[in-house]
């Protein structure tokens, strides 16, 4: 006696139905990582290795302060909190990015680097070499 199933033949249709499945549940897996990311709390090292490409063992974060924390004494709102500020550096030691880091290109073509938020401008120590390799992460208090 034959089986059942022997007599049936995979059409082109369920294949395609199969990849469909397939590229679906991988999109899902995706979504959920850049979830799981953007939910991460501020002061956890997966999310700033996650985020800029590094180990983890790259990333170092500062204990956050508690004083602006409705809980601490005095009991109530502080009218603060605290900031992520962030410092990126190169395999040579080199700030390449971070919080108020911008890169730019000279008007001679040279790469430049600001520290200030664009106030001023400098010749990028760094060169080109701006391959992230440590994430440093400090908090500064921000009156509301």
């Amino acid at each position: 006696m034959k089986a059942a199933y022997s007599d049936q033949k995979l059409t082109l249709k369920d294949y395609g139905i199969a990849v469909l499945k397939f590229v679906g549940v991988i999109l899902a897996l995706g979504m959920c990582l850049l979830i799981a990311q953007w939910m991460l709390p501020d002061d956890w090292r997966l999310k700033y290795a996650f985020q800029y490409s590094v180990d983890s063992e790259r990333v170092t974060v500062e204990h956050k302060p508690h004083d602006c924390d409705w809980s601490s004494t005095p009991l109530g709102n502080k009218h603060c909190h605290y900031k992520a500020m962030i410092t990126i550096r190169n395999s040579e030691n080199q700030i390449v990015g971070g919080t108020s880091v911008g890169l730019a290109t000279s008007t001679t073509g040279e790469p430049i680097i600001s520290y200030d938020d664009g106030e001023t401008w400098k010749i990028n120590p760094a060169g080109n070499n701006l391959t992230p390799i440590g994430v440093n992460v400090f908090w500064r208090k921000v009156e509301d």
